[in-house]
């Protein structure tokens, strides 16, 4: 028979002899409900080749503890996202080989397609837990140690970690034991949402690329369900990002963090007026500032690679951008690595999922979301407008206003696009994605312009030589692409406002996850 419960737990990384000494703070000690232990487990997974049961949000492992084995399985509620999961566990017999775990539906995804299944991954650590409590809640902490093979392109990852899992209580509590142990440990450890089986199948890689399911909202979602799901969206792009950015300095992963800080951004704009006052003002403020730091090292890249191979740039100003360029991704790696950065997270976290804002103004988000997106849907387009009438759509420079309001709308349309049908809003999202890639065009050239005119000052003539010239072609480049821009702005403009439509409502359907 299987026994099942539901997981609710943060995760803190940072190297092995961090993770390793979190058995000897004292704020543990002043905490704890009796004596640490320790065990060595072992675990392999089961997938089929092209991750099946991944994608349908479900792990699979079996055990191995002290001799005994079992067939465990993780799935998450849906919904839920990264930090609650239901964990099925169901002791194997000697000898026994089954894969079956005794959840009917889990049974029914292995079975679906017969003889797929097969080891992909291997963990092995040695793990020490204890029981404490804080803020009347009871919590196990963690602390592992060990390594991630990938079984099928044989690689493997180190483990460290600190987990904190909610037995019992308020899961407030969690987020402050979470705060309590980065201070303790001078952020040496930082939150993450990566699993061990995802270490292994990405040991070895370059960067961690992990896809997950997009959290859909229902049709009949009140305006607190669909910023929950925004705000769960954002803080797993953001923290997943950071992992790579501040760890590898991966370029792409800083593009991706610089993205989901902006749609933080975005969600806190767009609820602004159904959240209590000052809500997520904070956290958004500290997400502007991170993301000109992000950004800076990004732009940096860049300009590095696509416009410097435009001119015949010197080793001296080569020498001089790399430096630059390694200047901020210093910058940015400090700020991802310090206690600013894991408290944000952390707080990201908690309001996404414990929704503590919900209880300050519960008329409002506990009010039908699709009344509200109309109305903000209809501002935003508004705004748009008014803006577009006072641009001058030859002259590159002046499109910058109209592009970040198109962000805007962009991400409020994101964050409701389940309210609608999708042939409803299909125009619409068509016009807006060719006029985005567009604007995007434009403002990779102008940002291109401003580094080279940057690199310039104190470089001498060579540099401005160069400069010079790559500020020229980008500027050309920004002209032509401004020139065919009206077309596509037009194409927008005259997209029909969906959530105007009687019939652009998305048939009623449950909360599902969704890619």
């Amino acid at each position: 028979m299987a026994h099942a419960k539901t997981e609710f737990e943060l995760k803190l990384v940072g190297a092995a002899r961090d993770v390793m000494s979190a058995p000897r703070l004292p704020m543990l000690d002043a905490i704890a409900v009796g004596a640490g232990a320790f065990e060595r487990l072992v675990s392999t997974y089961y997938d089929s080749e092209e991750g099946r049961l991944a994608k349908a949000g479900v792990s699979l492992r079996v055990r191995e503890d002290a001799g005994a084995r079992a067939i465990v399985a993780k799935r998450a509620p849906k919904g839920a996202g990264a930090l609650l999961r239901v964990e099925s566990e169901r002791i194997l017999a000697s000898g026994e080989d089954s894969l079956q775990t005794g959840v009917c539906e889990i049974d029914a995804l292995i079975s679906a397609k017969s003889g797929d299944l097969r080891p992909i991954a291997r963990t092995t650590t040695d793990r020490w837990s204890r029981l404490v409590e804080k803020g009347g809640a009871l919590i196990e902490v963690s602390a592992e140690i060990g390594a991630a093979q990938n079984l099928i392109e044989r690689r493997t990852a180190p483990i460290a970690e600190v987990e904190l899992e909610l037995l019992k209580g308020d899961a407030a509590a969690l987020f402050d034991l979470a705060k309590d142990l980065v201070t303790a440990t001078d952020a040496r450890l930082r939150p993450s949402l990566t699993t061990k089986l995802e270490r292994a199948r990405a040991a070895g890689a370059a960067a961690l690329g992990k896809e997950r399911q997009r959290l859909r909202i229902a049709t009949d979602a009140s305006v607190g369900d669909a910023l929950a799901s925004a705000l769960k969206g954002v803080a797993v792009s953001a923290i997943d990002a950071a992992d790579a950015a501040a760890d590898m300095h991966d370029s792409d992963a800083g593009r991706r963090l610089r993205v989901a800080l902006r749609r933080f951004r975005a969600a806190a704009e767009t609820f602004r007026t159904a959240l209590p006052e000052g809500a997520l003002e904070g956290l958004a403020a500290y997400a502007k500032g991170l993301a000109r730091i992000v950004g800076a090292a990004r732009d940096l890249d860049v300009f590095i690679e696509s416009s410097l191979t435009l001119a015949d740039a010197g080793p001296a100003l080569r020498a001089r951008l790399e430096d630059e360029r390694a200047r901020a991704w210093r910058r940015a790696a400090e700020a991802l690595s310090g206690r600013d950065f894991a408290f944000f997270a952390l707080e990201l976290l908690r309001s996404a999922w414990l929704e503590p804002w919900r209880a300050a103004a519960p008329g409002r988000l506990n009010a039908p979301a699709r009344p509200y997106a109309d109305e903000r849907l209809e501002r935003a387009r508004n705004r748009l407008l008014r803006r577009a009438a006072h641009i001058d759509f030859d002259a590159p420079t002046s499109l910058h206003a109209l592009r970040v309001e198109l962000k805007r709308f962009r991400y409020a349309a994101q964050f409701f696009r389940d309210l609608y049908a999708p042939e409803a809003r299909k125009p619409v999202f068509a016009a807006m994605t060719a006029l985005q890639d567009a604007f995007g065009d434009i403002n990779d050239a102008v940002v291109a312009q401003a580094v080279a005119e940057e690199v310039v000052f104190g470089s001498g003539p060579e540099a401005a030589r160069v400069a010079g010239f790559i500020a020229g072609f980008r500027g050309a480049e920004a002209a032509a692409t401004a020139a065919a821009i009206r077309a596509r702005w037009e194409a927008f403009a005259g997209a029909p406002a969906y959530w105007r439509l009687m019939e652009a409502a998305a048939p009623a359907r449950p909360l599902t996850d969704a890619t």
